[in-house]
């Protein structure tokens, strides 16, 4: 068991007079802050981790599709809440010896497991040798104040192909 795993396990009076105590320290384990911040920075890490696994598991561009030297995204955010409708606008490039993956996330604070996964539709692209294609994605996500549709997105992917590729 971890040093961090421990301090989890802590019953609710321990916990209170860390809470108090606004400091942590268990040998090399040393964490400033209050308990809410720890689990929420373990939360952190341990979804960035997942990130990192879940990239990896795509594979590389170059790997998932050999044909292709890159891949232009640019996206507008929306939010259904917002005084201005466009939250960000965002172009996002994706190179042979990158990451083949395509899921973006919502830009929505409060969302949880949502985001907009555009693999389909740069796998379709690729599938049929086009150049560009536009879309428009709706999270899926919930949290507890989010009405359905909270986030979408507007998109334009555009492929380019290797030389070679191209003349086949």
């Amino acid at each position: 068991m971890e040093k961090c795993d421990y301090v989890l396990e802590i019953k609710r009076e321990v916990f209170v007079i860390f809470e108090a105590a606004k400091t942590f320290s268990f040998g090399a384990f040393f964490f400033q802050g209050t308990y809410t911040d720890m689990v929420r920075s373990r939360d952190n890490r341990d979804k960035r981790e997942q990130l990192e696994k879940d990239k990896q598991s795509a594979g590389l561009v170059a790997d998932r599709f050999p044909g292709v030297s890159g891949i232009v995204v640019r996206m507008k955010y929306y939010q259904k809440l917002l005084i201005s409708p466009v939250l960000m606008v965002r172009t996002v490039h994706f190179y042979p010896d990158g990451y083949a993956y395509f899921n973006m996330a919502c830009m929505t604070k409060e969302c949880v497991d949502g985001g907009f996964d555009l693999t389909p539709a740069i796998t379709s692209l690729v599938k049929h040798h086009k150049r560009s294609g536009t879309g428009k994605m709706i999270c899926k996500g919930d949290g507890n104040s989010l009405s359905d549709g909270h986030a979408s997105i507007f998109y334009e992917i555009n492929v380019q192909y290797n030389e070679r590729s191209r003349s086949q």
